[in-house]
């Protein structure tokens, strides 16, 4: 299953997500904005937990971007992707809300009251607006490489334009790590434990057998490839890289 998408409607919002309005968003926005932390080496993106009933991070982006995102997930993070819903919101960039419907909009609010009472001495006296402090108490955990690294040369391939560096401090044992250049093609770089990065070359060739099976001369084969058919192939480099490992 996939996440669902839809543009904000706070008049039929879906269900888990009632109370979700513009105002709200805002608020949640300035909440993690300036009691968040920077994201290690990533410039625009502030990140924080939340003491909700169930535990929740909450990302947003900042300046320089000139989107106003925000994602709310389940803590620790899963793959479950069915119980996300992104909603693009109606602005000049099209920023959009990602949300775990695991996590209810009151159990967000309840928790950041609770924040706040703790936090009220940071607010500014005369206009009573939160301040930028960060807390190491709702610093979110860093990544864990046991989890995300399970299966043996497993490689993980970061979004387009992502800072792989950046990525690779965001787990408990960023050493443990070593960055892959160009793994998903067009520029996407990926991450693979240090250990099993001597097995590249022989998951390498086990790829490049796979593809000219397939008939795969380059990215743009792939591109036009009927998902079934793709699915299919990658289904046969994971068979294979499995075998003896």
């Amino acid at each position: 299953m996939t996440a669902q998408f839809q543009y904000f409607d706070p008049a039929r919002p879906l269900p888990g997500l009632e109370g979700l309005d513009a105002a709200f968003i805002a608020d949640l926005h300035d909440f993690c904005a300036n009691y968040g932390v920077e994201v290690c080496l990533v410039e625009g993106l502030r990140r924080m937990t939340v003491p909700s009933a169930v535990p929740a991070l909450v990302t947003v982006t900042v300046p320089p971007s000139r989107m106003k995102n925000i994602t709310v997930r389940k803590t620790p993070v899963d793959d479950y992707v069915s119980a996300l819903c992104i909603m693009i919101l109606d602005d000049e960039v099209h920023s959009y809300v990602q949300w775990d419907r695991r996590v209810t909009v009151m159990q967000v609010r309840e928790a950041m009251a609770a924040v706040d009472a703790e936090m009220a001495h940071c607010r500014h006296l005369l206009t009573g607006r939160r301040q930028p402090v960060y807390s190491d108490q709702y610093a979110p955990p860093p990544l864990e490489v046991d989890r995300f690294f399970a299966r043996k040369g497993k490689v993980v391939v970061l979004g387009v334009g992502a800072d792989p560096e950046a990525v690779r401090h965001q787990f408990d044992r960023p050493d443990d790590l070593t960055i892959v250049p160009d793994a998903g093609g067009k520029g996407r770089h990926g991450l693979r434990r240090t250990a099993y990065h001597e097995d590249g070359s022989r998951v390498d060739k086990i790829a490049a057998k796979v593809l000219e099976r397939y008939g795969v001369k380059s990215q743009a084969d792939i591109d036009r490839m009927p998902r079934d058919r793709l699915q299919r192939m990658l289904a046969e480099i994971e068979a294979e890289i499995g075998k003896d490992g």
